[in-house]
Formats: C-alpha cells, sequence, structure tokens
C-alpha cells in the first residue's frame, strides 16, 4: 500500500510538472529580435529591430514641421523606446494621421515604414 502512495505522488508531481512547463512566459512574435520559440504565453518583451529610422541614436526629425514632427516622433517612441511592431494599434494611429496631414513634398516617417 506504501509503494502505491508513493508511486501515485511521483505521478502527480511528474504531470504537474509537464504542465507548468507548458506555459513558459516570453516574447511570441518570431518576427522579434528575442523571439522564444518555448514560450507560450506573450509576457510583452518582444524587442524589434528596423530596416528604416535609426532606432540606436535618438529620434531625428524628417521634416521639421511641429506637427508631423509630434506624429513622427511618437512613432519613434512607440517602435524604438516601447518595441511596439507596426500594426500596434498605436503606432497605426500615429502613423496614419501623419500620413492623413503630410503634403506631397513631405518625407514620409522613417518610423511608420
Amino acid at each position: 500500500m506504501r509503494v502505491h502512495i508513493i508511486t501515485q505522488n511521483v505521478i502527480v508531481f511528474l504531470f504537474l510538472t509537464v504542465l507548468t512547463s507548458c506555459n513558459e512566459e516570453g516574447c511570441t512574435d518570431p518576427s522579434s529580435t528575442n523571439y522564444d520559440p518555448y514560450a507560450t504565453i506573450d509576457d510583452g518583451s518582444c524587442q524589434y529591430s528596423y530596416g528604416v529610422g535609426d532606432c540606436t541614436n535618438g529620434y531625428d526629425s524628417p521634416t521639421g514641421d511641429d506637427q508631423l514632427d509630434a506624429y513622427c516622433g511618437a512613432a519613434y517612441a512607440y517602435r524604438c523606446l516601447d518595441g511596439k511592431s507596426l500594426n500596434d494599434p498605436s503606432v497605426v494611429s500615429v502613423c496614419s494621421s501623419y500620413n492623413q496631414i503630410k503634403t506631397s513634398d513631405a518625407p514620409p516617417c522613417p518610423y511608420c515604414d
């Protein structure tokens, strides 16, 4: 009887260990620079490297226009400082605003591409 109880406890322990190990937190976005293939729960830690816009030396105004720079600067902050993706609702919102008010001769915001 005692062996049966010990065996039963070992089985329960192993089951719980396997069950809890399946819920690893980490970055679940394969397009990020720190993607964790073993993570099953996204903990918001994803980081991104962008081919356009310099995220390493701070924000650099592409236009010199205060209103456009406010939107492009917000896109820089969301993408470079907060690590949000291009399809994040916050980024979509500021980039849409930038593109709606820019004139045809204004350059694109590098953090919206």
